[in-house]
C-alpha cells in the first residue's frame, strides 16, 4: 500500500467513526486534513483529452460570480447550463455536472454498482471490504489525488486560467480513469467510467468558482449582521432555503451544498423563527471536549423569490457555542433541523446532546 493509500484509509476510517464520539470533541481527522494555500484565480480553460484512440476537446467558458468570503446575492442568469438531463454539484471551489440519476456518495464500504458523484469525503479506499465494481462509474471532487494515477504522466492544462494537470489511464479492470488536478488549490476531480466519452463530458463541465450556483461561498463567511435585520430570525415570507456545509479543522472549505424542498423549506422557516432564544446549553465538560476552535458547521440561506438571502449560521457538531446565529439574534437548534439539512446535502453529520 502506498503512503497516499494509507493516508486515505486512515482518514476515511476516522471519518466513518466520528459520529461515535460525543460532539466529535476529539476531531479525529484534525491532523489528517490536508493543508492548502489560499490562492485565487479567474476565467477560461481549454484542455485536450486522450484515452487510447478516443480524443475529446474540453473547453470551459465561465462568467464568475462574486468572490467568496462574504454572503453574496443568489447567482442569477449567465452561468453555463448543464447538459440535458444532468445536474450540478460543487465542493471545495469546483463545480461539475453529472447525469441527474446518479447517486451521491455511493462509494467505498457498502457501495452498490450504481453510478455516483462524490464530494465531502475520500474518493476511494482500496482496502475497503466492499470492492469497487469493475463497471462502477464515479466522478468526485476531493482535496487529495487519486492514488491509482500516481506515477502516470499528466499533461499541463489550464482551468479558468489556473494551472492544472490532466492525467489519464486505463485501469486494470478496463475502465477509463482521469484526474484533473488543480494542485495550487488542492482540488482534484477524478473520473472513473466504462465510457471515455462520458468521462470527457464530465470533465468538460468542470469550473472553478468562489460562489457556487446555489449561492454558497467556497470560503465560509464570517458571522455578520445583515444590513436590514429581519423582525425575526429570518423573514417569515422566505420560500427558498439553501444549505452550505463547511469542513472543520485545516480544510474549512465548502464541502457540499443543497436546497430544501418547498414544504421542508416552509417548515424550517417556521421552526427557526419559533426556536427558543439563545444558544443551546453547552455539553458537560466531563462528557465532551472541543479539540479545536468552534466554527459554524453550515450556513443556511433563506430567501424569497430568488432575492438576496438572509444567512443563518448553524453550529451543532461541537460541545459549545451551538445553535443558530443571524448576526443579530441567536437561537436554539435541534436534531430535527440537523437531520433535515443533512438530507438536503446528502451527507451525514455528527452531533450529540441535541433534542
Amino acid at each position: 500500500m502506498t503512503d497516499h493509500e494509507t493516508e486515505a484509509l486512515v482518514r476515511e476510517t476516522f471519518r466513518s467513526r466520528e459520529h461515535l464520539v460525543a460532539g466529535r470533541q476529539t476531531r479525529l481527522l484534525a491532523d489528517l486534513e490536508p493543508r492548502r494555500p489560499r490562492n485565487r484565480g479567474l476565467h477560461v480553460a481549454a484542455a485536450a483529452l486522450a484515452a487510447g484512440a478516443v480524443v475529446a476537446a474540453v473547453t470551459v467558458a465561465v462568467t464568475q460570480p462574486d468572490r467568496g468570503g462574504s454572503v453574496a446575492a443568489l447567482p442569477g442568469a449567465g452561468q453555463p447550463a448543464a447538459p440535458d438531463g444532468w445536474t450540478w454539484y460543487s465542493s471545495l471551489g469546483m463545480e461539475i455536472a453529472v447525469p441527474a440519476d446518479w447517486r451521491v456518495n455511493d462509494i467505498d464500504c457498502n457501495q452498490t454498482n450504481a453510478p455516483s458523484v462524490v464530494r465531502g469525503r475520500a474518493l476511494v479506499l482500496d482496502d475497503c471490504l466492499t470492492p469497487e465494481p469493475a463497471t462502477k462509474r464515479v466522478a468526485g471532487i476531493s482535496p487529495v489525488g487519486y492514488a491509482a494515477l500516481e506515477g502516470v504522466a499528466g499533461s499541463p492544462v489550464k482551468l479558468d486560467g489556473v494551472a492544472a494537470t490532466l492525467t489519464e489511464t486505463t485501469l486494470p479492470d478496463g475502465r477509463y480513469a482521469a484526474q484533473l488536478a488543480v494542485s495550487s488549490r488542492e482540488i482534484f476531480l477524478v473520473v472513473r467510467t466504462t465510457d471515455p466519452a462520458e468521462g470527457a463530458a464530465i470533465l468538460d463541465t468542470a469550473r472553478l468558482v468562489d460562489v457556487d450556483r446555489l449561492g454558497c461561498a467556497t470560503e465560509r463567511p464570517d458571522v455578520s449582521a445583515p444590513a436590514d435585520p429581519p423582525a425575526a430570525m429570518v423573514p417569515a415570507e422566505s420560500d427558498t432555503v439553501r444549505i452550505c456545509s463547511y469542513g472543520r479543522g485545516l480544510d474549512s472549505r465548502l464541502q457540499a451544498s443543497g436546497e430544501l424542498a418547498p414544504t421542508d423549506a416552509a417548515a424550517l422557516v417556521a421552526k427557526v423563527n419559533a426556536a427558543p432564544a439563545g444558544r443551546n446549553p453547552d455539553q458537560p465538560p466531563d462528557q465532551c471536549l472541543d479539540g479545536e476552535p468552534v466554527t459554524p458547521d453550515a450556513v443556511l440561506l433563506f430567501s424569497q423569490g430568488g432575492g438576496a438571502p438572509t444567512p443563518v449560521w448553524i453550529t451543532f457538531s461541537s460541545c459549545t457555542d451551538r445553535g443558530l446565529d443571524n448576526g443579530v439574534r441567536q437561537a436554539h437548534t435541534d436534531a430535527e433541523t440537523v437531520n433535515l439539512i443533512s438530507a438536503a446535502v446528502q451527507s451525514g453529520f455528527g452531533y450529540s446532546g441535541l433534542d
